[in-house]
């Protein structure tokens, strides 16, 4: 089964090809990149294709990495933590899904939390990270650098300087002139 003609990896979803042990980091990136943001779907045994490949017992996974103090109390204490910030409302609920091979969870963003470009314009309140600083300072020097090419630089995935990139654009920033592969970028501030 391709998922790509269902859906593409893009800031509100992420692929993961597995539930890798030995790493978390990897996928608690992104699990922390959505809670900070606008929310979105990481797809656990799904490859970069979009292809479904399936995971094995994701609970005893779980249960090695110790992330679970019990089998099936994490996703009431979600929904609990979730019902106690401020600005719940019932539509903000977590939402699960599974099926035999994958478990998704869905976790929305507060329509209170002010969104990364509600200030467009005004900088002084706007903190970029410090690799967006370097992505800036990239394009400074060199207007028609490439996102592989600053993803190369920074020893970073391409994947990675396009969601900056496109932060920096959502908060004005930063602007793209002319074709994708051809074009320049145009720092606003």
């Amino acid at each position: 089964m391709k998922l790509k003609t269902l859906i593409a990896e893009c800031t509100a979803y992420d692929f993961k090809v597995m539930l890798e042990e030995k790493k978390p980091k990897s996928w608690l990136k992104s699990v922390s990149a959505f809670a900070n943001g606008l929310g979105g779907s990481l797809f656990f045994g799904i490859d970069n294709d979009g292809v479904v490949k399936g995971l094995g017992d994701i609970q005893n996974v779980m249960t090695q990495l110790d992330y679970m103090e019990k089998r099936g109390s994490g996703l009431t204490r979600i929904c609990n933590e979730t019902k106690a910030l401020d600005g719940y409302k019932d539509e903000l609920m977590p939402k699960f899904k599974s099926t035999p091979t994958q478990f998704q969870t869905i976790i929305f963003a507060s329509s209170d939390t002010p969104n990364v470009g509600d200030n467009v314009g005004d900088m002084s309140e706007t903190k970029l990270t410090e690799r967006q600083q370097k992505i800036l300072n990239l394009i400074k020097e060199s207007p028609t650098i490439t996102g592989k090419q600053m993803s190369e630089t920074l020893s970073v995935s391409q994947r990675t300087v396009e969601r900056d990139l496109s932060t920096l654009q959502k908060i004005g920033v930063l602007k793209h002139e002319g074709k994708d592969n051809a074009g320049k970028w145009i720092i606003l501030c």
